[in-house]
């Protein structure tokens, strides 16, 4: 367990970054490094938010794989679970333990069942990060079983951050672009299978794709939270990798 002082100089350090002129990739990678640093977290995820529909725009990660990023996709908007990232942008303390949300009961959450064994993880911290009552974040932090649980001063710390880091986040979407070249005019479209698998795209897709990730990489998880958002009702939670099954393929496309 950390200690007081290492919680403060840790809260200290992040709002010191959080004055700094990063992009939101970067300041989103910083912050992160250094958490994992004091909370006791083998993986995690660090979205940026888009605060008015509440869709993780773009994410950094450590030890997930995209398997688990699409299961948690279907998770987070497909599934009744706990301390869902919108809920937690909505309440007084904007960050908890699955541990807590579940009474002490994580096998009763989906997430825990279906999610968090791909990255072998037993225990999970999640926040929302919240400025003038508008979310521009959102982390989920995974500690395997040989770590110790998170714990209410854990979730401090996060609470603490909440508003410095959304401030910070907000600022770098507005920061100025360098050297943007415009995109094409034709709207691209991806299509994916009821696993969130590519089945096909056209070449305007393929050009927004390269510029999202590298040729050959898995789907970035933003698209992969588009598509999961944009499922029928008909879905619901399944085992195994705990992908939708809707029945039939999604189109999604971009401009």
């Amino acid at each position: 367990m950390s200690s007081p002082m290492a919680r403060r100089e840790t809260v200290r350090d992040i709002e010191a970054l959080c004055r700094l002129d990063l992009g939101s990739r970067e300041l989103r990678r910083r912050i992160a490094e250094r958490l994992t640093r004091l909370l006791p977290a083998d993986s995690y995820c660090f979205g940026a938010v888009d605060p008015t529909t509440l869709l993780i725009t773009d994410d950094v990660s450590a030890g997930l794989t995209a398997p688990a990023a699409a299961a948690a996709m279907h998770n987070e908007y497909l599934v009744d679970d706990v301390l869902k990232f919108a809920v937690l942008a909505r309440s007084r303390v904007p960050a908890g333990t699955l541990a807590a949300a579940t009474g002490g009961d994580p096998e009763s959450s989906h997430r825990y069942r279906a999610v968090l064994p791909m990255i072998d993880a037993r225990h999970e911290l999640r926040a929302s990060f919240v400025v003038d009552r508008r979310c521009w974040g959102a982390i989920a932090l995974f500690g395997g079983g040989g770590r110790p649980g998170f714990t209410p001063a854990d979730v401090d710390v996060l609470r603490r951050l909440s508003a410095p880091v959304a401030a910070a986040l907000r600022r770098a979407v507005h920061r100025a672009p360098g050297n943007a070249a415009p995109g094409p005019a034709e709207t691209g479209v991806l299509l994916l299978d009821q696993d969130l698998r590519l089945l096909s795209q056209n070449p305007a897709a393929k050009l927004w794709r390269d510029e999202l990730v590298p040729p050959g990489a898995e789907l970035p998880i933003a698209v992969l939270d588009v598509a999961a958002r944009g499922g029928t009702p008909r879905c619901r939670p399944t085992g195994g990798s705990g992908a939708g099954r809707a029945g039939g393929s999604r189109s999604t496309p971009r401009r």
